[in-house]
Protein backbone atom coordinates (compact mmCIF):
# COMPACT_ATOMS: atom_id res chain seq x y z
CA UNK A 1 0.00 0.00 0.00
CA UNK A 2 2.79 2.36 0.95
CA UNK A 3 4.69 1.46 -2.23
CA UNK A 4 1.67 2.32 -4.44
CA UNK A 5 1.22 5.70 -2.71
CA UNK A 6 4.91 6.54 -3.16
CA UNK A 7 4.80 5.61 -6.82
CA UNK A 8 1.67 7.71 -7.36
CA UNK A 9 3.34 10.72 -5.69
CA UNK A 10 6.44 10.42 -7.87
CA UNK A 11 4.34 10.08 -11.01
CA UNK A 12 2.34 13.19 -10.10
CA UNK A 13 5.54 15.17 -9.48
CA UNK A 14 6.96 14.16 -12.84
CA UNK A 15 3.84 15.15 -14.75
CA UNK A 16 3.52 18.66 -13.23
CA UNK A 17 4.14 21.51 -15.71
CA UNK A 18 7.58 23.05 -15.65
CA UNK A 19 6.11 26.41 -14.61
CA UNK A 20 4.62 24.81 -11.52
CA UNK A 21 7.88 23.12 -10.57
CA UNK A 22 10.20 26.18 -10.91
CA UNK A 23 9.59 29.74 -9.61
CA UNK A 24 10.27 32.76 -11.84
CA UNK A 25 13.94 33.50 -12.15
CA UNK A 26 15.10 36.23 -9.80
CA UNK A 27 17.49 38.87 -11.12
CA UNK A 28 21.10 37.86 -10.70
CA UNK A 29 22.82 39.75 -7.93
CA UNK A 30 25.79 40.56 -10.16
CA UNK A 31 23.81 41.72 -13.19
CA UNK A 32 24.21 45.49 -13.34
CA UNK A 33 24.36 48.26 -15.91
CA UNK A 34 26.60 51.29 -15.32
CA UNK A 35 26.05 54.50 -17.26
CA UNK A 36 27.65 57.95 -17.15
CA UNK A 37 25.24 60.80 -17.78
CA UNK A 38 26.15 64.33 -18.77
CA UNK A 39 24.07 67.49 -18.55
CA UNK A 40 24.47 71.06 -19.74
CA UNK A 41 22.37 74.16 -19.19
CA UNK A 42 22.85 77.70 -20.44
CA UNK A 43 21.94 80.79 -18.42
CA UNK A 44 22.09 84.48 -19.30
CA UNK A 45 24.97 86.19 -17.40
CA UNK A 46 24.00 88.59 -14.62
CA UNK A 47 27.26 90.43 -13.95
CA UNK A 48 30.92 90.79 -14.90
CA UNK A 49 33.94 90.33 -12.67
CA UNK A 50 37.54 91.28 -13.44
CA UNK A 51 40.80 92.56 -11.94
CA UNK A 52 42.05 96.07 -12.67
CA UNK A 53 45.71 96.51 -11.76
CA UNK A 54 47.67 99.67 -10.99
CA UNK A 55 51.47 99.29 -10.95
CA UNK A 56 54.32 101.69 -10.26
CA UNK A 57 58.10 101.28 -10.63
CA UNK A 58 60.77 103.17 -8.71
CA UNK A 59 64.49 103.15 -7.93
CA UNK A 60 64.05 102.85 -4.16
CA UNK A 61 61.46 101.51 -1.74
CA UNK A 62 60.51 104.97 -0.46
CA UNK A 63 60.31 106.49 -3.94
CA UNK A 64 58.19 103.63 -5.26
CA UNK A 65 55.82 103.68 -2.29
CA UNK A 66 55.27 107.43 -2.50
CA UNK A 67 54.68 107.42 -6.27
CA UNK A 68 52.35 104.45 -6.06
CA UNK A 69 50.29 105.98 -3.26
CA UNK A 70 49.50 108.94 -5.50
CA UNK A 71 48.57 106.70 -8.47
CA UNK A 72 46.50 104.29 -6.36
CA UNK A 73 44.62 107.20 -4.76
CA UNK A 74 43.72 108.58 -8.19
CA UNK A 75 42.70 105.11 -9.33
CA UNK A 76 40.41 104.70 -6.34
CA UNK A 77 38.74 108.04 -7.15
CA UNK A 78 38.15 106.89 -10.73
CA UNK A 79 36.48 103.71 -9.50
CA UNK A 80 34.33 105.61 -6.99
CA UNK A 81 33.09 107.74 -9.85
CA UNK A 82 31.94 104.63 -11.71
CA UNK A 83 29.45 103.51 -9.07
CA UNK A 84 26.62 105.03 -11.05
CA UNK A 85 27.58 102.81 -14.00
CA UNK A 86 27.17 99.69 -11.87
CA UNK A 87 30.84 99.19 -10.98
CA UNK A 88 31.81 98.16 -7.47
CA UNK A 89 34.99 97.14 -5.65
CA UNK A 90 34.83 93.65 -4.11
CA UNK A 91 38.34 93.48 -2.63
CA UNK A 92 41.74 95.13 -3.02
CA UNK A 93 45.28 93.88 -2.46
CA UNK A 94 48.67 95.58 -2.39
CA UNK A 95 52.22 94.29 -2.87
CA UNK A 96 55.63 95.91 -3.29
CA UNK A 97 58.63 93.85 -4.39
CA UNK A 98 62.21 94.39 -5.37
CA UNK A 99 62.87 93.24 -8.91
CA UNK A 100 65.75 90.77 -9.07
CA UNK A 101 68.07 91.08 -12.08
CA UNK A 102 68.77 87.92 -14.09
CA UNK A 103 71.94 86.01 -13.26
CA UNK A 104 74.83 86.68 -15.67
CA UNK A 105 75.31 84.02 -18.33
CA UNK A 106 78.64 82.78 -19.67
CA UNK A 107 80.95 85.04 -17.66
CA UNK A 108 81.57 85.88 -13.98
CA UNK A 109 80.03 89.04 -12.58
CA UNK A 110 82.05 92.24 -12.78
CA UNK A 111 83.72 93.37 -9.56
CA UNK A 112 81.89 96.70 -9.61
CA UNK A 113 78.87 97.01 -7.37
CA UNK A 114 75.73 96.37 -9.48
CA UNK A 115 73.01 99.04 -9.55
CA UNK A 116 70.20 98.79 -7.05
CA UNK A 117 67.38 96.70 -8.56
CA UNK A 118 64.17 98.67 -9.11
CA UNK A 119 61.02 98.19 -7.04
CA UNK A 120 57.48 97.49 -8.29
CA UNK A 121 54.33 98.30 -6.33
CA UNK A 122 51.03 96.77 -7.40
CA UNK A 123 47.45 97.33 -6.27
CA UNK A 124 44.83 94.90 -7.55
CA UNK A 125 41.17 95.91 -7.58
CA UNK A 126 38.72 93.01 -7.79
CA UNK A 127 35.79 94.63 -9.59
CA UNK A 128 32.20 93.74 -10.37
CA UNK A 129 29.97 95.38 -12.98
CA UNK A 130 26.21 94.91 -13.09
CA UNK A 131 24.32 95.01 -15.42
CA UNK A 132 26.47 93.39 -18.08
CA UNK A 133 25.68 96.00 -20.72
CA UNK A 134 27.48 98.62 -18.60
CA UNK A 135 30.83 96.86 -19.00
CA UNK A 136 32.16 98.66 -22.06
CA UNK A 137 31.50 102.09 -20.60
CA UNK A 138 33.35 101.17 -17.40
CA UNK A 139 36.35 99.58 -19.12
CA UNK A 140 36.65 102.49 -21.57
CA UNK A 141 36.85 104.98 -18.67
CA UNK A 142 39.47 102.84 -16.96
CA UNK A 143 41.51 102.83 -20.17
CA UNK A 144 41.15 106.58 -20.60
CA UNK A 145 42.58 107.23 -17.12
CA UNK A 146 45.95 105.73 -18.09
CA UNK A 147 46.23 104.07 -14.69
CA UNK A 148 44.80 100.58 -15.07
CA UNK A 149 45.67 97.30 -16.72
CA UNK A 150 42.82 94.87 -17.40
CA UNK A 151 43.68 91.56 -19.03
CA UNK A 152 40.44 89.59 -18.98
CA UNK A 153 36.88 89.71 -17.74
CA UNK A 154 34.60 86.90 -16.60
CA UNK A 155 30.84 86.79 -17.15
CA UNK A 156 29.03 85.14 -14.25
CA UNK A 157 25.60 84.18 -12.93
CA UNK A 158 24.11 85.19 -9.58
CA UNK A 159 22.24 81.92 -8.90
CA UNK A 160 25.15 79.64 -9.73
CA UNK A 161 24.04 76.79 -7.46
CA UNK A 162 20.59 76.71 -9.05
CA UNK A 163 22.16 76.51 -12.51
CA UNK A 164 24.48 73.69 -11.41
CA UNK A 165 21.53 71.75 -10.00
CA UNK A 166 19.72 72.13 -13.32
CA UNK A 167 22.78 70.65 -15.01
CA UNK A 168 22.79 67.77 -12.51
CA UNK A 169 19.13 67.02 -13.26
CA UNK A 170 19.90 67.05 -16.97
CA UNK A 171 22.78 64.62 -16.36
CA UNK A 172 20.50 62.23 -14.48
CA UNK A 173 17.93 62.31 -17.29
CA UNK A 174 20.71 61.62 -19.77
CA UNK A 175 21.89 58.64 -17.72
CA UNK A 176 18.37 57.14 -17.64
CA UNK A 177 17.91 57.71 -21.36
CA UNK A 178 21.17 55.88 -22.08
CA UNK A 179 20.31 53.06 -19.68
CA UNK A 180 16.91 52.50 -21.28
CA UNK A 181 18.52 52.39 -24.73
CA UNK A 182 21.08 49.79 -23.57
CA UNK A 183 18.43 47.73 -21.81
CA UNK A 184 16.17 47.74 -24.85
CA UNK A 185 19.00 46.68 -27.15
CA UNK A 186 20.23 44.04 -24.71
CA UNK A 187 16.87 42.46 -24.04
CA UNK A 188 16.87 43.24 -20.32
CA UNK A 189 14.89 45.46 -18.02
CA UNK A 190 15.96 48.06 -15.48
CA UNK A 191 15.00 46.90 -12.00
CA UNK A 192 16.25 49.63 -9.65
CA UNK A 193 19.03 52.14 -9.11
CA UNK A 194 21.58 50.76 -6.69
CA UNK A 195 24.26 53.46 -6.85
CA UNK A 196 24.58 57.13 -7.81
CA UNK A 197 28.00 58.79 -7.86
CA UNK A 198 28.28 62.54 -8.24
CA UNK A 199 30.67 63.71 -10.94
CA UNK A 200 32.07 67.11 -11.80
CA UNK A 201 29.67 70.06 -11.82
CA UNK A 202 31.29 73.28 -12.98
CA UNK A 203 30.40 76.64 -14.53
CA UNK A 204 32.09 77.31 -17.83
CA UNK A 205 32.49 81.02 -17.13
CA UNK A 206 32.89 82.93 -20.37
CA UNK A 207 35.99 85.12 -20.47
CA UNK A 208 37.15 87.86 -22.80
CA UNK A 209 40.47 89.66 -23.17
CA UNK A 210 40.71 93.42 -22.68
CA UNK A 211 44.06 94.97 -23.57
CA UNK A 212 43.84 98.60 -22.38
CA UNK A 213 47.26 99.48 -23.78
CA UNK A 214 46.07 99.33 -27.39
CA UNK A 215 43.24 101.83 -27.43
CA UNK A 216 41.46 104.28 -25.13
CA UNK A 217 38.19 102.73 -26.28
CA UNK A 218 37.63 99.04 -25.60
CA UNK A 219 34.75 97.08 -27.11
CA UNK A 220 33.89 93.76 -25.47
CA UNK A 221 30.97 91.72 -26.77
CA UNK A 222 29.26 89.93 -23.84
CA UNK A 223 28.26 86.30 -24.42
CA UNK A 224 24.56 85.55 -24.76
CA UNK A 225 24.76 82.72 -22.19
CA UNK A 226 27.06 81.10 -19.65
CA UNK A 227 27.18 77.29 -19.73
CA UNK A 228 27.07 74.94 -16.71
CA UNK A 229 27.93 71.25 -17.00
CA UNK A 230 27.54 68.24 -14.71
CA UNK A 231 28.13 64.50 -14.85
CA UNK A 232 26.86 61.53 -12.85
CA UNK A 233 27.50 57.79 -12.74
CA UNK A 234 24.41 55.63 -12.19
CA UNK A 235 24.34 51.86 -11.61
CA UNK A 236 21.12 49.90 -12.29
CA UNK A 237 20.31 46.36 -11.28
CA UNK A 238 19.01 44.58 -14.37
CA UNK A 239 17.07 41.39 -15.03
CA UNK A 240 15.87 39.39 -18.03
CA UNK A 241 12.60 40.53 -19.57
Amino acid sequence: MHSRALALFLLTSLTLPVSAQQPLAEPRAGAVLTVKGEGRVEVKPDYVRFFATVSTKGRSLAETAAAHEERATRAFSVLQGLKGAGAGIITTSFTINQDRPPLPQGRPPTPEKPPEPPFTAVTNFDLRVKPVDGLNGVVTKLASSGLFEVQRVSFQVEEERSALNQARRAAMLDARDQAEAYADAGGVRLVEVIEISDGAAIPLNATEAADLARSPYVQIVPPAVVAFTASVKVVWRIAPR
